[in-house]
């Protein structure tokens, strides 16, 4: 798969919008090249927007697990 943990890390913008619990696109620069690949939203219960800034913070498989930028993230309070 054209998929590696170099993508984790980058950041990128949502090509088709993420819905809850369903995968878009987004569109991340890897290696100087822009690529459109499957994503999902970490958080399954978030909608994200085509147009968004995201980061990729997780890769399960060949889909890229993404986050809006600037959200606020509170993962060792659960």
């Amino acid at each position: 798969s054209d998929v590696c943990s170099s993508d984790l890390g980058a950041k990128g913008q949502v090509y088709s919008r993420i819905q809850p619990g369903q995968e878009g696109e987004v569109q991340v620069a890897v290696d100087g090249s822009l690529r459109t690949l499957p994503a999902r939203a970490n958080d399954s219960e978030e909608l994200i927007s085509s147009g968004e800034m995201i980061e990729v913070v997780e890769v399960i498989g060949s889909i890229l697990i993404v986050e809006k930028i600037g959200k606020q993230t509170k993962k060792g309070e659960e």
